[in-house]
C-alpha cells in the first residue's frame, strides 16, 4: 500500500502540472494570451513551465509588434488618403481653373475679333470721308476758279462802263 500511495503521489506529481498545461495551452489556442504557467520545480516539467510563459510572453510581444505595424500602416493608409483627397481637390481647381481661363480666352478673343472688325469699319470710313473731302475740296476749287473768273469778268464789264461813261 505504502508503495502503491507513493506510486499514487508520484504520478499525481507529474500529471497535475501536465493538467494544468493542457488547461493553459487549451486557453493559449483559444486566443487567450493572459494564460501563466505557475509550476514552480527545477525538473523537465518546470523546464517545460518556463518554455510555455516564455513562448506566450514571445506571442504578446509579437502581436503588439503587429499592432504597431497596423497601426502605423492605418494612419499612413489615412494620411496618404487624406492626401490624395487633399491632391484630387487641387486637381480639380485647376482644372476649373483651366476651364474659367479658356473661357475667358475665348471671350478676349471675340472682344479681339470685334475690336479688329471695328477698327476696319472705322478706317474704311475714314477713307470713304477722306474721298468725300477731296471731292468737295476739288468742288470747292472748281467753284473759287468760276468766282475768280466771274469776278474777273465782273471787273472787265465794270471797267468798260467806266470808259464809256467817261
Amino acid at each position: 500500500i505504502v508503495l502503491g500511495g507513493i506510486l499514487w503521489l508520484s504520478i499525481r506529481r507529474v500529471t497535475m502540472p501536465l493538467s494544468t498545461y493542457i488547461e493553459n495551452f487549451d486557453k493559449v489556442s483559444d486566443g487567450d494570451l493572459t494564460a501563466v504557467s505557475e509550476v514552480d520545480s527545477r525538473d523537465e516539467i518546470g523546464m517545460l513551465s518556463d518554455y510555455f510563459n516564455r513562448l506566450v510572453d514571445n506571442l504578446n510581444r509579437m502581436i503588439a509588434g503587429i499592432q504597431k505595424v497596423t497601426d502605423d500602416t492605418r494612419r499612413g493608409s489615412q494620411d496618404l488618403a487624406s492626401s490624395s483627397a487633399q491632391t484630387a481637390s487641387a486637381v480639380e481647381q485647376m482644372r476649373a481653373n483651366s476651364e474659367h481661363m479658356k473661357k475667358k480666352m475665348n471671350t478676349l478673343d471675340g472682344e479681339v475679333h470685334g475690336s479688329k472688325q471695328a477698327a476696319d469699319d472705322v478706317s474704311e470710313r475714314i477713307e470713304e470721308l477722306n474721298e468725300r473731302i477731296g471731292s468737295q475740296a476739288s468742288a470747292i476749287n472748281q467753284s473759287s476758279a468760276s468766282i475768280e473768273e466771274m469776278t474777273s469778268n465782273i471787273n472787265s464789264i465794270a471797267r468798260v462802263t467806266e470808259e464809256k461813261q467817261k
